[in-house]
């Protein structure tokens, strides 16, 4: 007992300092003003400025603007497999109907795409505003949205890289029946430094929507939402969505409302007398949260699904959770950990996550454009012939004359030969852009796979590369290596989907890695000693193996698999802590087990989904091996995930255990 009000006061301490810093977080943005190079626009028809030509979009809020972004949208929307960006300067966007990720006047399978990105110089300043009293969005029983993402197909998981930056979305006033964002996003589609508010009790119907199928993966970060019904609604099994540093206030029923989905969440501040999440099914991990200003007679979660809590304070409500059986309630008041159903851990030992050290994801951007350098100014170009050279030429001038930041204005860049970062560059933007390697000069020896992009030599503290798209070109694609880490210095990878033979590998001595909201696989960490924190990982990659961990330490907030194989191995004394995912494995899995462990500690938290039958999904599920013994655990042991199955906590401490039969 001593112990446990020890732990008690400790944590209360820490988390008094988290909030502290969750507060201090929230008065930060992304980049405060993403501000680009004039030749950014000139140069590339996949970005454009909607106040420039040909839109004129006025910013000034006393014009209605609808018809001229939605012309912009159906302009620059769908065609080659790359992101296009409408870019809105600081001002007041006025609009009356919904911006809808549609071509105008196109009906059948091309009206509908993805790939696109609405991004604000300053999420303060940069305001996209419904008319007040506006017609069609003031009735509760039919909803409707300002903004309207899509997949491909209208609905469905193609919704790749749909993204909403560095904005406001205000649905103004007597707009009783508005939807904030009807937000469907697939692989690494992303809403980052967002507000989205109705500052009139009287309008609102849900801030974020992601109600059609499918939502996720996709990675929410520093989004704050004010007033409305709900903050934001989640349904269906698949895939799973993460939340970091989001911030709530001011809803009416509830602060998320899920019906079915995984959620994975980090920093998340609610301050409501209603629940601050209803889970009406799904998996949902809350960490590292605050949950306050309830009310006395209401729960601040309510619960009727898989739910694994740690390190959250509810401030207010009667109690912390109401789970469907009231005899499992918990109490209010700080939260250590709490499991709605038993930890899973034959091996013995602590029955609790690894709970892994966190760090926060590095930023770094420079806004004096003198010390931006453009690999088309070294000949890069959209041609139909190797790049690489081009690329390297603008590097080696950028490490020689100390400067921080290489861009690639947004399209498509083919690659016959790989290319070395080294020296002052501090940041790589892609912008979307695709890097397309060929099966020649590099690349040309399958047996000898390549490497696209090499790190090492770098001067500063870290390097970061965003939002790049790697893969084969067409029909001769060559396996390559996508990133290899030789520098002892931090990588950071954010909105980036990684495709060829690996993603990733790295050398003895390499630095810390972050990886947030990227798709690809598979991934080698084999450098034992190095952190990996992760952020919405989705690993889509061929059998056996997608990701190796050699004595490293892997966090992942947010995890999501596709194809058969195993998802994670853990070796050589490495620790490994999953907190929230989905495993995909479309086709049958065989007889390879979903997780492995030998001599290392994990902690799992996730769940499967599997079409067709009980052979599509991972009859062996965790496999652990100690000093020589192995335990398996199986499918038929676990209760289901609706179309799979589910690990609510599965623990195993390599000190625990060893020499257990």
């Amino acid at each position: 007992m001593h112990f446990q009000r020890l732990y008690a006061a400790a944590l209360a301490l820490a988390l008094t300092h988290f909030s502290a810093q969750f507060d201090a977080a929230h008065a930060q943005t992304i980049e405060s003003h993403p501000r680009y190079p004039a030749g950014l626009f000139a140069a590339s028809k996949d970005f454009v400025d909607i106040t420039q030509a040909p839109y004129n979009a006025d910013n000034s809020g006393k014009t209605d603007v609808t018809a001229v972004v939605q012309k912009a949208i159906s302009d620059i929307g769908g065609g080659p497999l790359r992101r296009k960006t409408i870019y809105f300067p600081a001002g007041t966007y006025l609009i009356d109907d919904s911006l809808r990720w549609e071509k105008s006047g196109v009906v059948g399978k091309y009206k509908y795409f993805a790939r696109m990105c609405f991004e604000g110089e300053d999420r303060d300043h940069t305001i996209l505003k419904l008319k007040d009293n506006c017609e069609g969005f003031g009735d509760v029983a039919k909803p409707k949205a300002m903004v309207v993402t899509n997949s491909i197909a209208g609905t469905g998981n193609d919704a790749y890289n749909d993204s909403i930056w560095n904005l406001t979305v205000d649905v103004g006033r007597g707009n009783a029946g508005a939807i904030g964002i009807d937000w469907l996003a697939s692989n690494e589609g992303s809403l980052r430094n967002l507000l989205v508010k109705s500052d009139d009790p009287g309008s609102g119907f849900t801030g974020v929507s992601m109600n059609r199928a499918y939502p996720g993966p996709c990675l929410l970060k520093d989004v704050e939402v004010r007033g409305f019904r709900q903050a934001m609604e989640t349904r269906h099994t698949e895939y799973v969505i993460t939340f970091e540093d989001v911030l709530m206030s001011g809803q009416s029923v509830a602060g998320i409302w899920n019906r079915g989905n995984n959620l994975c969440l980090r920093h998340l501040e609610s301050h409501n007398k209603v629940p601050a999440l209803r889970n009406d099914g799904g998996l949902v991990v809350v960490v590292d949260s605050r949950l306050s200003n309830g009310d006395s007679a209401a729960a601040a979660v309510e619960n009727k699904g898989a739910l694994l809590l740690r390190d959250v304070v509810t401030q207010g409500y009667g109690i912390a959770v109401k789970n469907a059986d009231a005899n499992s309630n918990v109490a209010a008041g700080t939260i250590a950990e709490s499991v709605s159903t038993p930890a899973l851990n034959p091996w013995g030992g602590p029955a609790r996550t690894l709970h892994l050290p966190v760090r926060e994801t590095p930023r770094f951007a420079d806004q004096d454009f003198k010390n931006w350098v453009s690999v088309a100014d070294f000949g890069a170009d959209f041609k139909i012939e190797d790049q690489g050279l081009a690329i390297q030429k603008a590097l080696d001038f950028a490490a020689a004359n100390g400067k921080s930041t290489v861009y690639f204005p947004p399209g498509q860049y083919i690659c016959d030969s790989g290319f070395t970062v080294h020296g002052s560059v501090r940041r790589l933007l892609g912008f979307g852009s695709v890097l397309r390697v060929r099966r020649k000069d590099d690349f040309s020896d399958a047996a000898k796979p390549g490497i696209l992009i090499t790190i090492k030599d770098i001067s500063g503290e870290s390097l970061t590369l965003d939002g790049f798209h790697t893969r084969g070109y067409f029909d001769a694609t060559p396996s390559f290596v996508v990133l290899a880490h030789e520098s002892p210095k931090i990588l950071v990878l954010t909105d980036c989907q990684l495709d060829g033979g690996a993603a990733y590998c790295n050398s003895a001595g390499c630095g810390d890695l972050y990886v947030e909201n990227c798709v690809g696989g598979p991934w080698y960490f084999t450098t034992p000693g190095q952190h990996i924190w992760a952020r919405q990982f989705d690993v889509e990659s061929a059998p056996p193996l997608k990701v190796t961990n050699n004595g490293c330490t892997l966090w992942v907030l947010g995890f999501k698999t596709e194809s058969a194989g195993t998802t994670i191995a853990t070796s050589g004394g490495g620790r490994t802590e999953i907190l929230g995912g989905l495993l995909y494995p479309v086709r049958v899995t065989g007889d390879l087990p979903a997780f492995t462990s030998v001599d290392s500690s994990i902690s799992l938290s996730y769940a499967t989904t599997a079409y067709g039958s009980d052979i599509h999904d991972y009859g062996n599920q965790i496999v652990e091996t100690r000093g020589g013994v192995t335990k398996t655990l199986t499918r038929d042991v676990l209760p289901r995930h609706t179309l799979g199955s589910l690990v609510t906590l599965y623990t195993g401490y390599a000190e625990a255990g060893k020499a257990a039969p």
